[in-house]
C-alpha cells in the first residue's frame, strides 16, 4: 500500500478515477547478471562451423542443432549484437539466411530438409538493418547486396503470379496470409507427425489426413505450431503479424533506397502506407479494442485473442488511441511471470502457443510495441517478468525432470513461473530465450538510474481521456519542482512551473497520447498517461 503522501488522483469531466499501484518489484534481479554471464560464456556451445550447406559459421539455437530456423534468429541476434565476443555471428547468421534466400527464393522454416516446404514470419530485413546500424563502419556494399536479396524474399510473400513458390494471396488485394508448398505426400506425412499431439486417429483415409494436415502446415509456417489463434484454419486468415512485418519491409526498403542513394526504385513508402491502411481497416477489432487476424472468407475475427496483437504497435501501425486501448487490454495476457501467448479460454487440445505459455519472441514484440508508444512503465514490467522467470528456472528448474541447474529453456508457464512442457517437453535452449534475455537485461540497466515512476492504471479506462483541462488532487505541492507534458515522441510540449493547484489547461494540444510527469526537488517523479481528444 502506498502512503497517501505520494498518491494523486486525476479528475476529468467524466469523473473517472486513477488508481495508482506500487511498481512491479523484480524477484530475481540480483541474479540477472549471473544468467547473462552464463549466456555470454556459453554462446559458443551452439557454434556451428561453416559447411557446404551454409557458407558461414554461425550460432545455432542450442548445442547439436545443426540447422538454422528462420524467425528465431531475429530474436537470437538481439543478444549477439550486445556481446562483443560473438557479435560478428549476428552478421554471419544474417548472411547465411541471405544466402539461403538467393538459393531457394525464400528463407525456409528451417534449413534442414524437413523445414523447406514453408517459411516463417519474415524478419530478415529487420535483421539486416540491425546488423548494418551496429557496424562501426557502415558497409554500404553489403547493404546494397542485402537489399537486392531482400526484394527476392519480399516477392515470395507478395507474388500473385500464376506460378508462385507459395500462394499467399487473399481476396483482400494487398494483404497476405501464411501458406506452404508441401506436396500431397508431405501433407499426409505431416498429419502423422502431429497426430499424437492432438489425439487424432492414424487410421483415417489419406484424403482426410491431407485435408487436416494442409492447414496445419500453414500454421507451422507462422512459427506458432500450434495455437488456437487460427481455429485450425490458418490459410483462411489475413495474418496480422505477417502484414505488419511486410509493412516494416516496405519501410526498411524505403530507408535503404535513401541510405544507398538509389534511383529508379519502387515508391516503397506508398506501398507501406497502403498496407497500413488495409491493416487498420480489416484487422482492428473495435469491439475488443485489439488488432487481430482476420478471416477473409467469413469476414470475422477469431474467437481467441493473442498477444501477437501487439505486432501492430511493434510496427507502428496502431494509432495512439488504438494503442491506448490495447494497453488497456494488456491484462488479458499479462500474468505473474510474463505475457501469455493467448488469453485464457477453454480448448479441447493443449497448445503450446496458448495460455499461459510465455515465449521469448512475444515478450520482445510486446515490449518493443508498448515502449514505442511511450508506455515505459509497462514495458519495464514486461521485461522484468521475463528476466525473472528465466532466472528463477536457471537457479532451480521446475519441474526438474532430471534437468541441470544453470540452464535456460524454450518456454515457460506464466502463471506459476515453471518450465512449460505442453505438446512436448521444453528443451534447454539458448536461441531466442538467451537473445531476448540479454536484450532485456541491458534495457533494464539503461533505465536503472533514470527517475523512478509509478505504475498508473485506471479503474475504468486507461489512459484517461481529457478535452480541455484536468485537475490534480492529493498532490504534495511543497516539494513539487515542475510539471512537464511530453508527446508520444518524447518531445516536451508544455512546461508548468510554480503549480499551486487548479485546472491544467491543454486546449492548445493536438489530439494524441501524452505523458504528464510531476518532477520533485529530490529528483523523483510521478507519471501518468492521458489522451487529448
Amino acid at each position: 500500500m502506498l502512503k497517501k503522501s505520494i498518491l494523486f488522483v486525476l479528475f476529468i469531466c467524466l469523473s473517472k478515477t486513477i488508481v495508482i499501484s506500487a511498481p512491479y518489484v523484480p524477484l530475481y534481479s540480483t541474479n540477472y547478471d549471473n544468467v547473462e554471464n552464463y549466456i555470454k560464456t556459453n554462446w559458443n556451445s551452439a557454434f556451428i562451423s561453416g559447411s557446404g550447406t551454409l557458407p558461414n559459421s554461425y550460432i545455432s539455437l542450442s548445442p547439436g542443432w545443426n540447422w538454422m530456423f528462420y524467425w528465431d534468429n531475429y530474436f537470437l541476434i538481439q543478444g549477439l549484437l550486445l556481446h562483443s565476443n560473438v557479435n560478428l555471428y549476428a552478421k554471419n547468421n544474417t548472411d547465411n539466411m541471405l544466402y539461403t534466400v538467393n538459393l531457394l527464393g525464400f528463407m525456409p522454416n528451417a534449413t534442414a530438409t524437413w523445414g523447406q516446404n514453408r517459411s516463417q514470419p519474415p524478419y530478415l530485413s529487420m535483421m539486416v538493418r540491425d546488423v548494418y546500424e551496429n557496424m562501426t563502419t557502415k558497409n554500404k556494399t553489403w547493404l546494397k547486396s542485402s537489399y537486392i536479396t531482400l526484394k527476392k524474399e519480399y516477392n515470395f510473400w507478395v507474388d500473385s503470379s500464376a506460378t508462385p513458390i507459395e500462394n499467399h494471396t487473399t481476396s483482400i488485394h494487398g494483404l497476405q496470409r501464411y501458406s506452404h508448398h508441401a506436396s500431397v505426400s508431405d501433407q499426409i506425412a505431416f498429419y502423422g507427425q502431429i497426430a499424437d499431439r492432438f489425439g487424432w486417429s492414424k487410421t483415417v483415409s489419406d484424403t482426410e489426413k491431407q485435408i487436416i494436415g494442409s492447414p496445419m502446415l500453414a500454421e507451422a509456417a507462422t512459427g506458432m505450431d500450434f495455437t488456437p489463434r487460427f481455429e485450425q484454419e490458418c490459410p483462411d486468415f489475413v495474418a496480422l503479424d505477417l502484414n505488419c512485418n511486410l509493412y516494416l519491409y516496405e519501410l526498411n526498403f524505403a530507408w535503404m533506397v535513401t541510405e544507398l542513394g538509389l534511383t529508379g526504385e519502387p515508391d516503397w513508402q506508398t506501398f507501406a502506407d497502403k498496407r497500413a491502411a488495409l491493416v487498420r481497416r480489416y484487422c482492428w477489432n473495435s469491439n475488443r479494442g485489439l488488432y487481430m487476424d482476420y478471416n477473409y472468407k467469413t469476414n470475422k475475427f477469431p474467437s481467441v485473442a493473442c498477444a501477437i496483437s501487439f505486432s501492430a504497435m511493434y510496427a507502428g501501425i496502431a494509432s495512439n488511441e488504438e494503442a491506448a486501448s490495447m494497453v488497456n487490454n494488456l491484462p488479458l495476457f499479462e500474468l505473474d511471470f510474463g505475457i501469455s501467448t493467448c488469453e485464457n479460454t477453454v480448448q479441447k487440445n493443449v497448445y503450446q502457443w496458448d495460455y499461459p505459455v510465455v515465449w521469448a519472441p512475444l515478450q520482445f514484440l510486446v515490449y518493443k510495441g508498448i515502449k514505442k508508444y511511450g508506455y515505459d512503465v509497462e514495458a519495464k514490467r514486461v521485461a522484468n517478468k521475463f528476466l525473472d522467470v528465466v532466472a528463477k528456472n536457471y537457479l532451480s528448474p521446475v519441474p526438474s525432470d532430471g534437468r541441470s541447474l544453470n540452464k535456460t529453456y524454450e518456454k515457460y508457464n506464466g502463471s506459476n513461473g515453471q518450465i512449460f512442457n505442453g505438446e512436448y517437453p521444453s528443451a534447454e535452449m539458448m536461441g531466442w530465450t538467451a537473445g531476448v534475455y540479454v536484450y532485456f537485461n541491458n534495457e533494464i540497466k539503461k533505465v536503472a538510474n533514470e527517475i523512478p515512476v509509478l505504475d498508473i492504471k485506471s479503474a475504468s479506462i486507461y489512459p484517461n481521456v481529457v478535452t480541455n483541462s484536468f485537475t490534480l488532487s492529493d498532490v504534495s505541492l511543497s516539494d513539487l519542482n515542475y510539471i512537464v507534458i511530453t508527446g508520444s515522441d518524447g518531445r516536451k510540449v508544455k512546461l508548468i512551473r510554480n503549480y499551486t493547484g487548479g485546472p491544467i489547461h491543454v486546449d492548445e494540444l493536438s489530439t494524441g497520447v501524452y505523458t504528464v510527469s510531476l518532477i520533485y526537488t529530490n529528483n523523483t517523479a510521478r507519471t501518468l498517461k492521458l489522451i487529448k481528444e
